[in-house]
């Protein structure tokens, strides 16, 4: 029925949804917040978006969301390009 797609359709176009797995690109995890802001402001200094997410009592510094892990791969390479920075994919879900 016109309903249900609409319904589907919706649903679809949900970024924020529970099921859709994403990757980030973690540019490091500290045991103190100070630890991750100085990374932070670094990053930022470089032009680089990024953000502090606490986790388990640990800081992570990681970036947006990338809804591709190809898209995420070559942000990575860009990175160690182009400033020399040493950063991993995580996988978020």
């Amino acid at each position: 029925s016109a309903k249900n797609r609409e319904n589907k359709e919706k649903n679809e176009g949900k970024a924020d949804d529970k099921n859709t797995k994403g990757y980030v690109l973690q540019f490091g995890v500290f045991s103190s917040k100070s630890g991750a802001k100085t990374l932070l402001n670094q990053l930022e200094k470089d032009g680089i978006d990024a953000k502090i997410q606490e986790d388990d009592g640990s800081y992570k510094v990681i970036s947006d969301v990338i809804d591709t892990k190809e898209e995420a791969l070559k942000q990575l390479e860009k990175l160690k390009d182009e400033n020399n920075i040493d950063v991993f994919i995580d996988a978020v879900d």
